[in-house]
């Protein structure tokens, strides 16, 4: 366990690894009415990588995200309700390189931990859930296709990744997310939703010793342990996708608008910065854009 003060937010952190490996990050806030919980997995829309018998394979653009849409509906239930009975609000996103699965609430913390862990740590697909959430998504990626800001931010990914997991949309395309069957579900969440590629990470007035994490240690001996070796494979085959290739230099689509839209994009040369260096970085740019547009 590592513990570390911040004096400039007058807060401590204390991190802490669980006996399967899963992180757990607790800030303790005095005061603070409602209390929020998150499962992060180090696992998101530009992940398309999985190891298999015949070596590294791609999987479909959206799996990430439909995942992230299965996790709440189980055999006979749906974790949704079971939080609302709880008085938890509860949500989840999925973005390039992560998922994440929350709840606030003022009351039944370790009730509602125990129901997040049940989320995040027993999967269930069938043919029946996945067609019927098949629909649903299609649905989804319709809507944002007549969003012209998403559309925009999305289109200019594209062009500074294209031909890269980058260049398709979190939630996939319809035709797509037709190719998701529940074993390539379960495969998948194998892989990346293990307890070490896992992060809780707890905000709120609680008293350490009486938060229940035992949920969270529970080994689950159905899924395959991914050896070291293995997992570097997976973030080596993510990071030549992105390292290859060229940016396109315009690209425009047409939509129905009153006011014509624009988005200028930049592709860094450096994969990682120190945090000083990217934060100086950032402010950089942002004076740059506001100096051209405004």
């Amino acid at each position: 366990m590592v513990s570390h003060f911040y004096p400039e937010f007058n807060t401590t952190v204390v991190r802490k690894t669980l006996t399967n490996g899963l992180t757990v990050i607790l800030n303790n806030k005095p005061g603070f009415a409602t209390t929020y919980a998150m499962v992060t997995a180090n696992f998101g829309a530009a992940d398309r990588w999985i190891n298999s018998d015949d070596g590294l394979k791609r999987v479909p653009a959206g799996l990430a995200h439909f995942i992230e849409h299965k996790l709440f509906d189980k055999q006979q239930y749906d974790v949704g309700n079971r939080f609302a009975e709880s008085g938890a609000d509860n949500n989840a996103f999925t973005s390039f390189s992560q998922t994440s699965y929350l709840f606030s609430a003022t009351s039944a913390i370790n009730e509602n931990l125990a129901i997040l862990a049940d989320l995040t740590l027993n999967p269930y697909f069938d043919e029946g859930k996945v067609a019927k959430e098949q629909g649903i998504i299609t649905q989804e990626i319709l809507m944002y296709q007549d969003d012209p800001n998403s559309r925009l931010y999305f289109e200019t990914i594209a062009g500074l990744y294209p031909e890269t997991a980058l260049s398709d949309d979190i939630a996939g395309t319809s035709a797509s997310i037709q190719k998701l069957t529940p074993a390539l579900l379960y495969q998948t969440y194998a892989q990346y939703y293990q307890p070490r590629n896992l992060q809780l990470t707890i905000v709120g007035d609680f008293a350490e010793n009486k938060l229940e994490l035992a949920p969270f240690a529970v080994h689950r001996a159905e899924n395959p342990v991914i050896d070291q070796h293995q997992n570097q494979q997976l973030r080596q085959a993510r990071r030549a996708e992105f390292a290859s290739g060229t940016t396109l230099a315009k690209q425009k689509f047409t939509m129905k608008l009153q006011r014509q839209k624009v988005a200028l994009g930049f592709r860094g040369r450096q994969p990682k910065l120190a945090k000083p260096e990217l934060v100086r970085q950032d402010l950089k740019l942002n004076f740059f854009l506001d100096a051209v547009f405004f």
